[in-house]
């Protein structure tokens, strides 16, 4: 009996994880695909209600993030708006860590950090942080790295991206990772909206499984 008991107390310590972590990630899809379908529908509500061409009459480059957030929050339902020194702990600054690791000068780094302008979020927590660029399309200094993160040079090129708007799911709580709980949107100068990494995204709406590699922001590079 007691070593039943202990094959059993075994089996379980090894699967129990596997099945939670899985567990978790069916709500984390199911609250993607959800987060997905009210961005795209309130995109399209407020075109209509605007008699809007395209997007870019939302992000519309006269626009700040707050105010373009503060628009799209008006056809959210119950949707509330972050502001600059804004106190709600849903409000805070906060950093978003890459798909996959980023190296920049010899340590991991974050993908994006995430401030209060431009965030509204709804009562279960999901966000939508508006980035509004103030011109489009404009021309813009890329940093080279090597594949440690060290900087070998920069580069121009005419970027057509108008802003960004990201989704978080679950707004300040972890993982705060691209492919994880965090997708991000282009809205580019043609008036579209479209997936920065429609792989990333079509993953969890049409394969119900999420591609991310975890890491911890601040660490010293490894070796892989």
């Amino acid at each position: 009996m007691l070593i039943a008991l202990g094959i059993i107390g075994i089996v379980a310590a090894l699967t129990i994880p596997t099945l939670v972590k899985k567990y978790q990630e069916k709500i984390m899809i199911t609250k993607i695909k959800q987060g997905h379908s009210l961005l795209m529908n309130a995109v399209q509500l407020y075109m209509a209600k605007n008699n809007c061409v395209n997007v870019l009459c939302l992000f519309d480059t006269k626009k700040t993030s707050e105010q373009v957030a503060a628009e799209l929050g008006e056809v959210l339902k119950e949707a509330k708006l972050c502001k600059t020194g804004d106190n709600d702990k849903l409000c805070k600054v906060y950093y978003c860590k890459g798909n996959k690791p980023i190296k920049v000068d010899g340590f991991y780094a974050a993908g994006d950090v995430f401030h209060a302008a431009g965030r509204v979020y709804l009562p279960n927590g999901m966000t939508f942080q508006v980035s509004q660029k103030s011109e489009c399309p404009k021309t813009e200094v890329y940093i080279i790295r090597d594949e440690n993160g060290y900087e070998i040079g920069t580069q121009e090129r005419i970027s057509d991206l108008c802003a960004y708007v990201y989704m978080d799911i679950n707004n300040v709580e972890e993982p705060n990772q691209f492919g994880a709980d965090t997708y991000r949107y282009n809205v580019v100068y043609s008036g579209k909206i479209l997936p920065h990494d429609e792989k990333l995204l079509n993953n969890a709406l049409l394969f119900n499984k999420l591609e991310y590699t975890p890491y911890n922001i601040g660490d010293p590079i490894t070796e892989d």
